[in-house]
């Protein structure tokens, strides 16, 4: 039995269809791994460096570390989509595989600044798989006639997934030579953030090896044999489709009388929504990157928590928890009692007050550990809450948003204006800890600062959301859905 779309002619057993959702979903999952499996060592990794002994400057540098992987990225993505479009989406998905194994090995033998920003900088370079992915996955649930809903819903999924794992793998693997593994020759002593990296560009190089032998091509355009990484055998009742792809019109572009494809355009509701997406992905991932440099951050003198990277990871990975329960339980719950843009906004208003919270909870070891532990999780808890709420909310919004015939333009400039926010964020946020950290000015340009930021963002998230009318607070049609990585 067979999923096929009349239009293209195209068919797929549902064994192809699973292997190729099963694949994209390890890909989309290793690029998430690249991702976030720095984030619990990455500031002993830059004090390790030794550049000199103000720990108040580590958090730029952190900063800078991990900004260079999304800055080269986003750089990057457009250049890998056009080489998709032309030599096929299976080439891409491939090097970037490839790519994060080598560069993401090479990062954990870094042994000063420079080499680390500059493997950072390769990886991100050679990673332009989410936006390629995506796309398969969308030509996928055309030609097999999948729901677009579930098939996009692996990005979300493994994505959530890969900052449950990257963080727990970062955290409890990095400087093993503490619990006495030492590997050949001390490779671990030497460089002791190497074994947690060798075990993400595992994962990326097992999918690069059962890619080669499963993926299947999806851009109708390039099916013939590539032969540098040729297509996967298919069986019989697929093979004489592949030899004569037949393009046609797919029906969700409109035609005008004349014969001319009516084009593309954004509108201002769109705009406003790509808009408020991108304020909040830019005080995201600033938090993203600000949470483990406050962890690791000394005690003395209320600034920070004093976190080694192991309890940094376990503190990561146990919000993965809240984040499945709030993606696929609570979210569901509230979306039939309360409309989308409703939901969006207290969300909003939300991190205005949880931000604040943080910088007060050093302040609370007086207390006992346990005290602070538990305020630590609860705060942490409710800002990805938030988060999912937030976010599942402003893409169903950016898909009312538009016309079905917008939503490709739609979802690229989405995803342009996430990919900067994401690249200037880390960056941003480390300079600005650090300054406040040795300014030697008090409240509120100490450490509360940046966490005040954050709340200013919020609120400008907030009041921006006022932008979008109430009208797309419903669904305006369902051929097709936005999908911007925020």
């Amino acid at each position: 039995m067979t999923s096929s779309n009349t239009a293209t002619g195209v068919a797929y057993t549902p064994i192809q269809i699973k292997r190729i959702l099963i694949l994209i979903s390890l890909i989309v999952l290793s690029e998430s791994l690249s991702s976030t499996i720095l984030l619990p060592f990455v500031y002993f990794m830059v004090r390790d460096f030794g550049i000199d002994e103000d720990e108040t400057q580590i958090g730029s540098r952190a900063g800078f570390i991990t900004s260079s992987f999304f800055l080269a990225q986003m750089l990057m993505t457009t250049m890998w989509g056009m080489i998709s479009d032309r030599w096929g989406r299976r080439p891409v998905l491939l090097m970037g595989l490839l790519g994060n194994t080598i560069s993401l090995t090479l990062f954990g033998t870094s042994s000063n600044l420079f080499y680390a920003i500059l493997f950072r900088s390769c990886c991100g370079i050679l990673n332009g798989n989410i936006a390629v992915a995506r796309t398969s996955v969308g030509e996928l649930a055309v030609r097999a006639n999948l729901d677009q809903a579930k098939a996009f819903s692996l990005f979300g999924f493994c994505s959530a997934l890969g900052f449950v794992v990257g963080p727990l793998i970062g955290g409890s693997l990095s400087n093993p030579a503490r619990l006495g593994i030492e590997g050949p020759n001390q490779i671990f002593v030497h460089f002791p953030y190497l074994l947690p990296c060798i075990a993400g560009a595992a994962v990326s190089a097992v999918t690069f090896i059962s890619s080669i032998f499963f993926l299947n091509e999806t851009n109708e355009a390039v099916w013939k044999q590539s032969e540098i990484f040729p297509e996967p055998e298919v069986d019989d009742e697929r093979q004489p489709l592949l030899s004569t792809p037949t393009p046609a019109y797919d029906g969700n572009t409109p035609i005008l009388e004349d014969g001319i494809e009516e084009k593309a355009k954004i509108e201002p509701t769109a705009f406003w929504c790509i808009f408020c997406a991108s304020i909040m992905c830019l005080h995201s991932i600033i938090f993203d990157e600000l949470f483990p440099l406050f962890a690791a951050a000394s005690s003395d003198g209320n600034v920070g928590l004093g976190y080694t990277a192991s309890q940094i990871a376990s503190a990561l990975s146990l919000m993965g928890i809240v984040i499945f329960f709030a993606q696929l339980v609570l979210y569901p719950l509230l979306n039939v009692r309360f409309n989308t843009l409703s939901l969006w906004r207290v969300s909003t208003a939300s991190f205005v007050f949880i931000y604040p919270l943080f910088p007060l909870i050093p302040g609370l070891a007086r207390s006992g550990y346990l005290v602070q532990k538990a305020v630590i999780l609860v705060c942490m808890a409710s800002r990805f809450t938030a988060i999912v709420i937030a976010y599942t909310s402003i893409n169903i919004l950016m898909n009312n948003s538009t016309t079905a015939e917008s939503r490709g333009l739609v979802n690229g400039v989405a995803q342009s204006f996430v990919s900067f926010a994401r690249s200037i964020g880390p960056a941003l946020g480390g300079v600005i800890w650090s300054w406040s950290l040795s300014n030697g000015y008090g409240f509120p340009f100490n450490r509360f600062f940046l966490f005040l930021l954050l709340s200013v963002f919020a609120i400008l998230q907030f009041l921006f959301s006022f932008m979008i009318p109430g009208r797309i607070a419903t669904k305006r049609d369902t051929s097709m859905a936005v999908h911007a990585e925020v």
